[in-house]
């Protein structure tokens, strides 16, 4: 019971801590000094701060480099407990070092004790670049100005849209306007589904475990490919019709009227100049393709729709027998959808301009329904009208293998809809359906065309372009592509930094692996593949996950270069005590929970001894299983399926990832887990409490567990579990903890006080240009990064290192954030 009431405590304490950089001045009462023990084997370490605060005291050698970590924590006020050797309730501090290093060796040569207190924070670096797309595009459009809008996303394949960026005329990046910009007042942002203001910042509500989303819904595609008005109309995954201003600012999102609620299938829109009709093509239920051939006309207020125009599709034995369309179609995800009416446009004189599949032409229609005309066209796809004459630009699309998507594009320019000639036309490679979108404002127009794939990669598999097309008259010239410039990259997803140095590895939510250099932001992807990734104090990377689900763990060096372990004869781990391999999952489904490796050598993995059954396996040194005293052979489990994470500390306990907390604790928002501590004995849940010392949580009794740290998210409360917040550990014993649902990192000494709260929500456009830091830390000309510019989108994970960096997964916008860690004041006495 004692031990519970201790966890609550320190639960009810964490949120009384002061946010890095935020916290009152922090000084000694009294300098530490250095002397010998009686015994002379030994030094004590006496110290006092003015207040209560952090306090981190090591042995350094020359270099300032750390040669035994002695001690971390809250010191002082109402503190539960303190972390051994630090005494709690006191500022007044005396620590015993015994003249060894951490791995119990004697120190020789010239060695000085340093007290650090009061951690502070500031923005270090921000690796990455905001004008880059994730994912595919989903939606082009225009505007008046000659602006870009694209929306983009698919970092986890399987969800739309998480973000509309906005581009100049000639590809130049101007700004993100979804997700929301942390300037929006509270009230503003609450139209996206839910936000609060504390502490001077925007919070957003989250909404999906598994995805990024600060908003209610994601985007499945704009409706229409101008920009009205200043106003961007968009349907959500929630079937609202949804308008947003080219700011960013919600006209209506939740307040939105719902229409047809999408579930995969094709559709195109239009927006009629009095901004009051919508126009509908295709079916959006790929299980019913009743929709299909009609073109509804929706009212933008209430969402109600009705025919306007109708064809007969199934009634044209060349559209059905047709391996372009939809009913011989066998595209894996069916990301090809093809309708048989599909691109629209409305024209200044509210006539509607309809891509006619099944009668292979662009057909046009008055106000009231009326077919007024067509002309001639294979395959119509997309349609866009020149704001300024009659020309009209249509994008075919061609089917060359409809299993893997890959398409011919063609882009035709008309010199009108009804019986007009080809002015000229360009063809090109695509890959799944495309977008397109037509500024034509100043001269010469400009055609912005997405999925096309590049000419040695016809079939998408390392990437599609959105390319740049000018009307140079009789030619329709590729001038470019959007973000041509920026260098190769994947998603960020998961990020593990060197404890050694500055490299920062990132895995892209699949198996693919980038490294970054966190000073100069340097790097890209690497020719190595795995789902997991630990550095062992070897300095060798460790890797699960290279090529599929079911293997052992290899072993390689920081080139890649394979270190054969000495039982196995092979860079690769032993099956298990079992007979099995390492068990776990990449990309949607249930997955891999995490990899360590301890101070000693010994590698520790997380992962299923049985379908969503899951526990802690152990290997020696020698690259062979160690069999484990808990169920199926191994060290710790079993443990819970939600909630990811394993790290290993110097003494051999276990911290893993939670669902559930101690019976009458703190109680879990949604998406939202806790970090257990796990004695080096071992441990596991049972439904009862048996003899052993533990924690009673809410459902069952977790052998072997002594502290908690909370607000670890997200979290998938069932189902997928893939994508999971990951934590990490330094030397010291110090957790830094990710919660998207806050937006930020939280610091906890190892008896789980709060030390600090790092960083607050803003989307990629934080810090402004002229406030964003250099590879030196410095925020511009005369202006130090602090800690106010800290900001996150979605921190799934994190990694630190010995000289204090710490290096941030933004998932949402796709960056890579380095906070560098200091400390209000420090004082170094020599050790005689």
């Amino acid at each position: 019971m004692r031990r519970i009431l201790t966890i609550l405590a320190v639960l009810i304490l964490t949120h009384r801590a002061f946010a890095a950089g935020e916290s009152p001045s922090v000084s000694f009462k009294s300098k530490p000094t250095v002397r010998n023990a009686p015994s002379g084997a030994a030094v004590e370490v006496q110290f006092e701060l003015a207040a209560p605060a952090d306090v981190e005291v090591a042995i350094v050698d020359e270099k300032n480099q750390v040669v035994c970590h002695l001690a971390a924590g809250l010191i002082g006020g109402e503190i539960a407990q303190t972390v051994p050797p630090l005494k709690a309730n006191s500022l007044a501090q005396s620590i015993t070092w015994d003249r060894r290093d951490d791995d119990g060796k004697p120190v020789t040569g010239k060695v000085s004790v340093r007290v650090r207190a009061g951690m502070t924070a500031r923005l270090g670096k921000i690796i990455g670049d905001q004008a880059r797309l994730t994912g595919n595009v989903y939606g082009l459009a225009t505007d008046e100005a000659g602006n870009l809008y694209v929306a983009s996303g698919g970092v986890y394949s399987n969800l739309p849209v998480f973000a509309i960026k906005v581009f100049d005329r000639k590809g130049g990046y101007l700004r993100t306007i979804l997700p929301m910009s942390a300037s929006l007042p509270a009230e503003q942002a609450r139209e996206y589904g839910q936000a609060s203001a504390s502490v001077g910042h925007l919070t957003p509500g989250n909404f999906v475990a598994l995805s990024p989303y600060v908003q209610s819904g994601g985007i499945v595609a704009f409706v229409g490919n101008q920009v009205r008005d200043g106003v961007l109309w968009l349907l959500n995954t929630d079937g609202r019709i949804c308008r947003i201003k080219t700011d960013g600012v919600p006209v209506a999102w939740m307040s939105a009227p719902k229409s047809v609620q999408p579930s995969g299938g094709p559709m195109c829109w239009a927006v009629a100049p009095d901004n009051k009709t919508l126009y509908l093509a295709g079916w959006w239920n790929t299980s019913d393709k009743s929709g299909d051939g009609i073109v509804r006309k929706v009212e933008a207020t209430t969402g109600k729709a009705s025919d306007f125009v109708s064809i007969e599709p199934t009634g044209n034995k060349t559209w059905v027998g047709e391996v372009n369309g939809w009913y011989h179609f066998t595209n894996w995800g069916r990301k090809n959808g093809l309708a048989a009416l599909h691109g629209l446009a409305v024209d200044k004189n509210n006539r509607l301009y309809v891509c006619d599949r099944v009668n292979q032409q662009l057909a046009v229609y008055d106000s009231a329904g009326k077919l007024l005309g067509a002309t001639a066209i294979q395959w119509p796809d997309l349609v866009s009208v020149s704001p300024t004459d009659q020309t009209v630009y249509v994008c075919t699309r061609k089917v060359i293998d409809g299993y893997k998507a890959i398409n011919e594009f063609r882009v035709v320019k008309l010199s009108k809809a009804v019986d007009g000639q080809v002015l000229a036309e360009i063809t090109l490679k695509g890959a799944n359906a495309p977008a397109m979108a037509v500024e034509a404002a100043a001269a010469p127009a400009v055609i912005w065309l997405s999925n096309v794939t590049a000419d040695k990669d016809p079939e998408g598999k390392k990437g599609t372009r959105l390319v740049r097309i000018e009307d140079q008259g009789k030619e329709l010239v590729v001038t470019g592509e959007l973000n041509d410039k920026l260098a190769p990259a994947k998603s960020i997803v998961k990020v593990w930094a060197d404890p050694f140095n500055d490299d920062v590895y990132v895995n892209d939510g699949w198996s693919g692996l980038s490294r970054y250099d966190g000073l100069s932001g340097a790097g890209g992807p690497l020719p190595i593949t795995a789902i997991d990734l630990a550095v062992g104090p070897d300095h060798n990377l460790y890797l699960y996950g290279r090529a599929g689900w079911n293997e052992p763990i290899y072993r390689c060096d920081t080139a890649f270069k394979p270190v054969p372990f000495p039982g196995t004869g092979k860079p690769e781990t032993t099956l298990t005590t079992l007979g099995k391999t390492v068990y776990g999952r990449f990309g949607t489904g249930w997955s891999n929970k995490g990899l360590d490796v301890g101070a000693d050598g010994k590698i520790y993995v997380r992962h299923m001894y049985d379908w969503d059954k899951y526990h802690v396996t152990a290997f020696g040194l020698d690259g062979r299983a160690i069999k484990g005293n808990r169920v199926a052979d191994g060290v710790v489990g079993p443990v819970h399926g939600q909630g990811g994470g394993l790290k290993v500390d110097r003494a051999g306990n276990f911290y893993l990832g939670c669902d559930e907390a101690p019976k009458g604790s703190l109680k879990f928002r949604a998406m939202e887990s806790c970090v257990m501590k796990v004695s080096a004995a071992g441990g596991g849940l049972v439904d009862k409490k048996g003899d052993s010392d533990g924690l009673q949580l809410e459902k069952m009794f977790f052998e072997g567990a002594t502290t908690v740290y909370p607000h670890l998210s997200p979290r998938q409360v069932s189902g997928c579990v893939c994508k999971e917040g990951r934590f990490d550990l330094d030397e010291f014993g110090r957790l830094y903890i990710p919660d998207v649902l806050d937006f930020c990192i939280r610091v906890y000494d190892n008896s789980g006080n709060l030390i600090s709260t790092l960083g607050h929500y803003d989307n990629a456009d934080s810090p402004p240009p002229a406030a964003a830091p250099d590879n030196t830390a410095a925020a511009g000309p005369g202006k130090p990064a602090s800690a106010s510019d800290i900001a996150f989108g979605w921190p799934m994970t994190c990694g630190v290192n010995r000289a204090g960096r710490l290096y941030v997964g933004d998932v949402l916008n796709q960056r890579i954030v380095r906070v560098d860690l200091d400390y209000a004041t420090e004082a170094t006495v020599p050790v005689e």
